[in-house]
């Protein structure tokens, strides 16, 4: 692996500044409402929480224009909506996610557990309930997490470790939502939490480096996996969680036997950009 330069380590160090500060700073009120220091509209608490959301964003866009300039922050925005990847792999970032689920209901019920499903969204509210996860959380985060962090952890490291590095830093910066009432993350013990964070954040480094980088891609993955758990509330059950968990490190370890540790891509080498991603 080539070393990463000086420059990029602090552009790394600042750039987790920006995103947990801007993020944790967003999310305080809201915290402070469920210890009952005092209250706040419905609206408010939603668009604090939308706000929060867009650390990762902030962070790379500005590291972006202040080592790049405007060419630089253009190249990225066109970076999260670029489609030039094989449209194959479209079917493990849509479908990865409910299968996965699914086959966790059936062992849940197979264990004689419930899932609450009273906390699903009413079937006629499932495109809404999609894109507005699309763009208050997989939008805000991906240009940050895999657009500008996880090409900077592949200099230094494998497409493993970065993951595994990588999921490690994003459930720690979810922390504040773990002190929210109302979120999934308020009913999930934090260690379970990241763990399952880091096991899944080895599936986007895998999709993300197969596609040549495509954000699009990561962002598809990341609303999926949070659709998947809106229309199927896995959360609501503790041997649910853990049969998800096990069924994700299957999965995970499935691909990295198959791909390997050092690029998760069938290739010497994987694609640094997505213009040497192959087209369909």
């Amino acid at each position: 692996m080539a070393a990463i330069s000086r420059a990029e380590r602090r552009n790394l160090g600042l750039f987790f500044l920006i995103a947990f500060a801007w993020s944790w700073l967003f999310l305080l009120p809201r915290i402070l409402v469920t210890a009952g220091w005092f209250t706040l509209p419905g609206w408010l608490s939603f668009f604090l929480s939308t706000i929060a959301a867009f650390g990762p964003f902030v962070a790379a866009f500005a590291l972006t224009y202040w080592n790049e300039g405007q060419e630089g922050i253009s190249s990225l925005w066109r970076r999260g909506w670029e489609c030039r990847f094989q449209k194959k792999w479209l079917a493990p970032t849509l479908l990865l996610p409910p299968v996965v689920a699914v086959l966790s209901v059936l062992l849940v019920m197979l264990a004689g557990e419930n899932i609450n499903w009273k906390l699903a969204p009413p079937l006629l509210t499932l495109f809404p309930v999609f894109m507005l996860i699309f763009f208050t959380s997989a939008f805000p985060q991906e240009f940050g997490w895999r657009g500008y962090v996880l090409d900077r952890f592949q200099l230094r490291w494998s497409a493993l470790v970065s993951s595994l590095i990588l999921g490690a830093i994003w459930g720690l910066w979810q922390l504040p939502m773990h002190f929210v009432a109302g979120t999934t993350q308020h009913a999930v013990p934090i260690w379970e939490f990241v763990a399952q964070t880091i096991v899944v954040t080895v599936a986007y480094t895998w999709l993300y480096n197969n596609t040549g980088g495509s954000i699009l891609v990561a962002m598809l993955f990341h609303a999926m996996n949070g659709f998947t758990a809106a229309v199927i509330p896995l959360w609501t059950s503790d041997i649910g969680r853990w049969i998800h968990l096990a069924i994700l490190l299957l999965v995970v370890g499935a691909i990295v036997l198959i791909w390997g540790p050092k690029t998760l891509v069938r290739k010497t080498k994987a694609p640094a950009n997505l213009s040497d991603a192959e087209t369909p």
